[in-house]
């Protein structure tokens, strides 16, 4: 053989050895380009938990506890403020009225409805006992919400009520004394010369500046003092 036969033969053998070695690599970057298979994760969900499973570790599962939301069952509000009064009562002309505790217009006159006016035969001047609210925002009176007595009366006796001008009069049988204080020589006198008695009219008639309303202070003081269950309204008019 030929010296250069000899060097085209080792020519293609080294050619062939590099082809291999070619195919060899791309054969191995083929293997270590694979992508890698990744184990599904399984999630479980239960009433009020989530757990997240290892695939590596099946047993025990991985638990993530969520806070549960606490829900209000209730609201609070402002509490109603509710008293006991007692005072006269006066109807309007739209029909609805007013019950005042100090017979004129203040701060604690409670409303009622003309519905309760006509359901209970209220009249002018009852002294009605009951419940009533406190006015809330934008309002201006108390609300009577409840009616106990009418004139000391329950409300079944107060609705039977006769009617004034349908009274039998009778004649006073049980006397008012009006002595007090023995430095006070009026109401001494009365007591002896025109005694005066329960259910009894009287009228007092003298020159101006004669005393007319020293007598009746004096005349009303002897009430209060001896008979305290008696309810006492003076009034002086002009």
């Amino acid at each position: 053989m030929k010296t250069d036969e000899v060097v085209a033969v080792s020519a293609v053998v080294n050619s062939e050895d590099k082809d291999t070695k070619v195919v060899s690599d791309l054969a191995k970057s083929s293997v270590e380009t694979k992508p890698e298979v990744v184990a599904p994760v399984v999630v479980e969900a239960t009433n009020n938990r989530v757990g997240i499973v290892n695939p590596k570790k099946v047993n025990p599962p991985i638990v993530v506890e969520t806070p549960k939301t606490v829900i209000p069952t209730k609201i609070e509000s402002n509490p109603v403020k509710l008293e006991m009064i007692t005072g006269v009562l006066e109807i309007m002309q739209d029909g609805q009225g007013f019950v005042r505790p100090k017979f004129n217009p203040g701060y604690k006159d409670a409303v009622i409805g003309s519905m309760q006016v006509r359901k209970y035969g209220l009249r002018v001047g009852d002294m009605v006992t009951g419940v009533a609210k406190a006015p809330k925002d934008g309002e201006k009176y108390w609300g009577l919400v409840r009616i106990d007595k009418i004139n000391g009366l329950e409300l079944a006796a107060a609705q039977n009520r006769v009617e004034f001008k349908d009274l039998v009069p009778i004649y006073p049988i049980k006397k008012v004394s009006l002595e007090f204080d023995k430095s006070v020589a009026s109401t001494r006198i009365i007591d002896i010369f025109c005694p005066i008695g329960f259910g009894q009219r009287g009228m007092i008639v003298s020159p101006p500046k004669a005393g007319k309303t020293t007598l009746l202070k004096e005349i009303a003081a002897g009430v209060a003092a001896n008979y305290p269950e008696i309810h006492l309204m003076a009034v002086l008019v002009g």
